[in-house]
């Protein structure tokens, strides 16, 4: 969790087609349009995958908290700078009750329709004694022009 300026976390939102708040325009939690812009190859809607997006996007968007009596609003983010957050795809499997690779099938499709990017990062960890082991993590940023071309209707 990173701590950011108000102003910043509302254009954050902004960017990703949110209130400034982080609640969804409108109350709508996906948008009409991805049932023509997210396909499955056969051309019919994928409802699997608009809801990995629609997961995604919520994670990426900044809470805006009141910190009470310590100075009133302030904006929490799971993104660092760049945009990037970590999630594993176990975690997206729990949320949706489902196999971890039916997942990332879904955010390949979406980084192949120019809505997220993805990395994978070796960190290390100490694995005892003097030695340590690298582990996966992976990445994701959502890029809000691919998401604006999709939520519009204008998507590959």
């Amino acid at each position: 969790m990173r701590y950011i300026g108000i102003e910043e976390a509302r254009r954050q939102n902004l960017a990703l087609g949110l209130n400034p708040d982080g609640t969804c325009l409108g109350g709508i939690t996906k948008p009409f349009a991805w049932c023509r812009t997210i396909t499955t190859s056969t051309g019919t809607t994928d409802p699997f995958c608009q809801d990995v997006l629609a997961v995604l996007i919520r994670m990426a968007s900044a809470r805006i908290i009141d910190c009470g009596q310590s100075g009133g609003w302030v904006g929490e983010t799971y993104c660092d700078e760049e945009g990037f957050f970590h999630v594993s795809y176990t975690e997206l499997s729990e949320v949706f009750n489902c196999p971890s690779k039916r997942v990332k099938r879904a955010v390949v499709k979406l980084e192949q329709l120019g809505v997220v990017e993805r990395f994978v990062r070796i960190e290390l960890i100490p694995a005892g004694g003097n030695s340590v082991r690298g582990q996966n993590t992976l990445y994701i940023r959502v890029i809000p022009e691919g998401l604006a071309a999709l939520s519009e209707g204008g998507g590959q």
